[in-house]
């Protein structure tokens, strides 16, 4: 029994495993929810910082979430040999492991993409505070 052939390949080199999707699923819905938190109303100083600490804890989450992906993903690979005949389990090991090292780096465009969104908050924080002011 060795890994069956993916269906998917991502950017044509990455095949898509269902820790993979669950990965991609996460961080999407991490984004969504970032996004959203952007669109709340401020309509004070106090919760512009409630928001700001909202989103900010979105970046190391989405570190969280690529560390257990990815180590979800090796176990994964190293599980796929435990009944593969002995000539199969290095084509299945270094399959496992080549998809994990090319996903490991897809963590960074989340965490751009969560870094504007937290700039955005401390705009609208720092809009709130003026306002406040004034």
């Amino acid at each position: 029994m060795g890994i069956a052939l993916p269906a998917y390949h991502l950017f044509g080199f990455v095949s898509m495993t269902p820790v993979l999707w669950i990965f991609f699923l996460a961080q999407t819905a991490l984004l969504l929810v970032a996004l959203r938190l952007c669109f709340v109303k401020v309509k004070n100083a106090r919760r512009g910082q409630l928001l700001m600490l909202a989103n900010g804890l979105a970046i190391p989450l989405t570190f969280v979430i690529s560390g257990l992906s990815y180590a979800a993903g090796m176990a994964e690979s190293f599980a796929a040999t435990a009944d593969a005949p002995p000539s199969d389990k290095a084509r299945i090991l270094a399959t496992g492991i080549s998809t994990m090292i090319n996903v490991m780096w897809l963590w960074i465009p989340f965490a751009i993409i969560l870094g504007i969104l937290l700039g955005v908050q401390f705009a609208r924080h720092r809009e709130a505070a003026s306002s406040s002011l004034d």
